[in-house]
């Protein structure tokens, strides 16, 4: 990772995963307490996820409006339908600032066609497995891209979310070179993501990084037959930071954590009501 930064070098870094310890705000609303409290279980497992739970539509409403910070993504069951008797209306009412993976019993291509429309960014058919790799991918993709950017649209032919797409496909190591990947000079992307994106482009390549290997992380614990027995976040996080590249980005992070934390963590403006 190529990022300069002028600060006080850390020389002992502490387990990444434990100073992120509960930064991710994830809302689960299911009508099903036991898949509740399993997701709630399996998450917190993990350490960096805040979870709060919803089993209807209303509580959810009310959670979304109490809750002092950002919910970076919402696990939502398109089955709770209890206010105005439309299924829709958590994804239509928060929809453009919070990213909805939407977990359904069944594959219904018409109501995944739907959900698109309205704004979900995945649709995730429920397994026996509840919490499967395509359900914790889509959890991690989309809370990192609303840490980074909270207007990205796939498809989107606008110049910030076309920077998004460049991120994953290539993790640009600054931003000069993440500029030349979406065929743009670097002063235009700076031009472009102020007062669009929550961070400065430095600073956005930063927590990609960081969060991005937490995640990897995580997902990788997949291939291991009893996920939350064979997770060690102590492990994990040495790990992270054995790699060079790596343990340099989460310095500048820790260098320059009282800027970031507020843009990435805090609340955002909730959409208005039609």
């Amino acid at each position: 990772m190529q990022i300069k930064f002028q600060g006080t070098f850390v020389a002992m870094i502490p387990n990444p995963f434990s100073v992120l310890e509960k930064t991710v705000n994830v809302l689960v609303v299911d009508d099903e307490p036991v898949i509740l409290t399993m997701l709630e279980r399996v998450l917190s497992e993990f350490g960096i996820y805040s979870v709060q739970i919803a089993e209807s539509t209303k509580k959810a409403l009310e959670t979304i409006e109490q809750f002092p910070k950002r919910f970076h993504a919402c696990l939502f069951d398109l089955g709770v339908n209890d206010v105005e008797r439309n299924e829709f209306h958590l994804l239509d009412r928060f929809g453009k600032t919070i990213p909805f993976i939407i977990i359904s019993a069944t594959a219904d291509t018409e109501k995944s066609f739907e959900c698109k429309n309205r704004g979900a960014k995945a649709f995730v058919k429920k397994a026996s497995e509840m919490f499967n790799t395509r359900l914790v991918s889509s959890l991690n993709k989309y809370a990192l891209i609303n840490m980074i950017y909270p207007g990205y649209e796939k498809d989107d032919e606008n110049v910030l979310s076309r920077s998004v797409d460049a991120l994953e496909t290539s993790s640009p190591l600054n931003v000069r070179d993440w500029a030349k990947e979406v065929d743009i000079f670097e002063v235009k992307l700076r031009k472009e993501s102020k007062g669009q994106m929550t961070l400065k482009p430095k600073q956005a390549l930063c927590v990609f990084h960081v969060f991005s290997g937490l995640f990897r992380h995580i997902e990788n614990s997949f291939n291991e037959k009893d996920l939350i027995k064979n997770f060690d976040s102590n492990k994990s996080g040495e790990a992270l930071l054995d790699s060079i590249a790596y343990k340099k980005v989460f310095e500048y992070y820790l260098a320059n954590r009282v800027e970031i934390d507020p843009r990435i963590f805090g609340r955002l403006p909730l959409a208005p009501m039609d």
